[in-house]
């Protein structure tokens, strides 16, 4: 991750700043992890019976979701993602352990979040997903189909749409 988080405290004493990631869920992912992951699938696929559930934030990319029957995608609002690895319930992609918040937070707006919303956009612009499915409030979840949920789009850019303030604590005031 160094060259999308440097490490240099003369230029950045507090380590605030990064790069944009411009890589995707699969450029995270070591190549025998995903060949693992794929003979699995393949295996479930040609012999399984009943339902296979796979998860996760890459179960969608690409060289997965041929295998998926029905492809949903469940998201989450970058606030409650904050929200949750400030109480620990979360962490960044690919991390076992937790590390200062302050670096987990760095991590998510420079790193997660990127990956996260280019998977999210490439899914929903290219058909790939069946159903949305909102996220942050685990009680409540909601379930819309991907056509009804374009139908809705195309009406809300019909007219002018005030977004709901957020504000998270950062270093320059809030988020």
């Amino acid at each position: 991750m160094l060259p999308y988080l440097p490490e240099d405290r003369e230029e950045d004493p507090v380590l605030l700043y990064g790069r944009l990631y411009d890589k995707d869920y699969e450029s995270l992912m070591s190549k025998e992890k995903k060949e693992q992951i794929l003979r699995q699938l393949k295996d479930f696929k040609k012999n399984g019976h009943g339902a296979l559930i796979f998860y996760g934030n890459a179960a969608l990319m690409d060289s997965f979701r041929e295998y998926c029957d029905l492809k949903l995608f469940i998201d989450m609002t970058q606030k409650r993602t904050i929200l949750n690895i400030r109480n620990g319930s979360c962490g960044n992609l690919g991390e076992k352990g937790r590390m200062a918040i302050n670096q987990m937070l760095r991590r998510s707006y420079y790193v997660d979040f990127e990956i996260a919303m280019a998977h999210r956009g490439k899914l929903i612009g290219n058909n790939q997903i069946d159903y949305y499915i909102t996220g942050d409030h685990p009680d409540g979840m909601q379930l819309l189909p991907l056509a009804k949920m374009k139908e809705l789009f195309e009406v809300m850019v019909s007219y002018p749409l005030r977004c709901r303030p957020v504000y998270l604590e950062g270093v320059w005031g809030g988020f």
